[in-house]
């Protein structure tokens, strides 16, 4: 794939756990050692009484179990994860509910190493485990969200690919759409637009 991106963090660049559990002390030692000690924002957050385990564990924003930050803590349980079911639908060719241990069994989990960044001035390197998707269909849902459809009298995608194979429609011009059957397309002629794939080219 050409100028995919490419990761540079290593192993090597993964913050350690002790000084990720313990950056808080690593920062306020790293302020008063350049001074600022004496600043009354640090003075104040080294005064502060440290929180429960209960507090620490309890505090998320999880909106999807609601906009209170406790709200993740009382509802979580809620959430079924074992079996986990996936829901797919809307601009796909195969909508359904899926087994999520079915999804990872045909999956390539990859690591990747990225670096995060905090507004509490501390950032770290975590490495992630994962699997990329590609909506095949992706240009065609952009179209959609343009209000590309058809107008009184146009047609649809399949009328447009049978149009071309009886012959009916000479031109065809292609916006990035890859996840149809080219052979459809007859002997018209093609203009294709797109980077999604290589099957329209």
């Amino acid at each position: 794939m050409a100028n995919r991106w490419k990761n540079d963090l290593t192993r090597a660049d993964v913050t350690p756990e002790h000084m990720f559990l313990n950056r808080r002390q690593i920062m306020a030692g790293l302020a008063a050692g350049v001074g600022l000690a004496g600043v009354p924002g640090v003075a104040a957050a080294a005064a502060d009484k440290p929180n429960s385990w209960e507090e620490i564990t309890n505090y998320c924003n999880f909106y999807e179990f609601g906009t209170g930050k406790e709200d993740p803590a009382a509802n979580a349980h809620l959430l079924t994860t074992d079996p986990w079911t996936v829901r797919i639908d809307g601009m796909v060719d195969r909508p359904g509910d899926y087994d999520f241990a079915d999804i990872m069994s045909r999956m390539t989990v990859e690591e990747r190493i990225y670096r995060f960044r905090c507004v509490e001035a501390w950032s770290m390197a975590v490495p992630w485990n994962g699997f990329n998707v590609l909506h095949t269909a992706a240009a065609r849902v952009g179209g959609l969200d343009l209000g590309f459809v058809p107008g009184d009298g146009g047609r649809d995608t399949a009328a447009i690919l049978d149009g071309a194979s009886s012959g009916d429609i000479e031109v065809v011009y292609l916006l990035g759409a890859d996840e149809i059957d080219m052979n459809a397309l007859g002997s018209s002629f093609v203009i294709y637009q797109g980077h999604h794939g290589d099957a329209g080219a």
